[in-house]
């Protein structure tokens, strides 16, 4: 878990439920406990006091959604290459979210790239990763920073004139959401609403919630034969 992680926890804590700093520290424990069964509370204690420091700093951002245009959409598809084209769906509703929180960001995105990769469902080398921003900046979609020291990004194709087509509610898998608008094979887990790509008719749940459910099924199979 990443520290950024515990500080949206503890904000939401702090501002939603009015908790004292002594339970959000103790929720935020509980939580680590069940996520690292190796759990050592001094490798933790720092990022859990750093977010509970920072649980009043800033107010809860909540979007009401990231509206995607049939322009913007087009624009995308003009990309000969579909590992670009879910790279430039991320770009653009990280730039558009950055908009509704920071009116004043102007369509800059700031996430690394390797991030960036990873939520496109894209997986390729430092190299490759680098060739594929270069052929974006040279079609005009995407432009860096004026500024040396600032590795940020602009969008350049915002459209926030037309109606929506599609709006994003839910930021993980955004690569594969995209697939799913084009049509690809791509289905929600029937437990969390993750997206994942149906590989056979039988998968219905994502990795992780596979594992929690063969567990239930384990335990309810071992009850009916023992007791």
């Amino acid at each position: 878990m990443q520290i950024s992680d515990f500080v949206i926890l503890a904000k939401y804590y702090k501002q939603v439920y009015h908790m004292k700093n002594v339970c959000i520290t103790e929720k935020l424990k509980e939580m680590v406990q069940q996520c690292d069964k190796q759990y050592i509370p001094g490798q933790w204690q720092n990022k859990i006091n750093y977010a509970v420091k920072h649980a009043e700093k800033t107010p809860i951002f909540q979007s009401t959604g990231i509206p995607i245009t049939n322009t913007e959409l087009k624009i995308i598809n003009t990309v000969d290459s579909i590992r670009a084209e879910r790279l430039l769906f991320v770009l653009l509703c990280i730039a558009k979210f950055n908009i509704q929180k920071y009116p004043n960001s102007f369509g800059y995105v700031s996430t690394p790239y390797a991030k960036l990769f990873q939520m496109a469902k894209t997986a390729v080398t430092v190299k490759q990763q680098c060739l594929m921003m270069r052929n974006l900046i040279q079609m005009g979609l995407i432009e860096p920073s004026k500024r040396v020291d600032n590795l940020s990004i602009r969008v350049t194709f915002i459209d926030n004139k037309a109606d929506a087509k599609h709006v994003v509610n839910d930021f993980r898998e955004l690569g594969y959401r995209y697939m799913m608008w084009k049509g690809d094979n791509i289905i929600p887990c029937v437990h969390c609403g993750k997206l994942i790509r149906k590989t056979n008719n039988r998968r219905r749940y994502c990795s992780e919630c596979a594992k929690e459910e063969n567990i239930k099924r384990t335990i309810e199979n071992y009850r009916k034969q023992n007791f």
